[in-house]
């Protein structure tokens, strides 16, 4: 029987060094440095005879409508993945990749950490009435959940910017859609 709490009691104490690992905060990434300017501008070319002026070319055509489309198309697409990295680094360890609540340190959690997919969540920080809107999710993360009565084995990330914060949000609310 001893040596049946002793075996017990170490798995317990390898997880919660897992959750710990895993939970342990960490310094948001440097924004990737600008280029650097060119040290010259490009020789201007001269017109050729079958170059067609700026006025002629329909708008529908002209490369500053297509790179603006390209920008518009691509702005939620880089949110979502924003999301989705903020949810790897800080979230998974426990929440799982897929947010099932299932992560490597998960099984050594007690209370298990929540299934967004199943949309468990517990907390209406905000007091509107709705567990697990943005704003609650965005509270829950920045402040940890025991500032709202909940566990403190979900730790508080207040180093996340507010990008940051709204773009986790989000991610974790999609993975609970159908």
């Amino acid at each position: 029987m001893k040596a049946s709490r002793s075996g017990v009691a170490l798995v317990a104490a390898v997880a919660v060094l897992l959750a710990v690992q895993g939970c342990a905060k960490k310094e948001p990434e440097a924004p990737a440095a600008a280029p650097a300017p060119a040290a010259e501008a490009p020789a201007a070319v001269a017109p050729t005879a079958d170059a067609v002026p700026a006025e002629v070319v329909p708008a529908e055509t002209a490369p500053a409508a297509d790179a603006a489309a390209t920008v518009a198309a691509a702005a939620p697409a880089a949110s979502a993945v924003d999301g989705a990295k903020v949810f790897a680094t800080y979230c998974a360890t426990c929440h799982g990749a897929g947010g099932a609540g299932d992560g490597a340190a998960a099984a050594g959690l007690n209370p298990k950490p929540a299934s967004f997919v199943a949309r468990a969540f517990k907390y209406d920080p905000n007091g509107n009435g709705t567990k697990g809107d943005l704003e609650d999710i965005q509270a829950i993360v920045h402040d940890g959940a025991a500032k709202h009565g909940g566990s403190p084995l979900m730790t508080a990330w207040p180093m996340l910017s507010a990008e940051q914060l709204q773009a986790v949000a989000t991610h974790v609310t999609s993975l609970g859609a159908s």
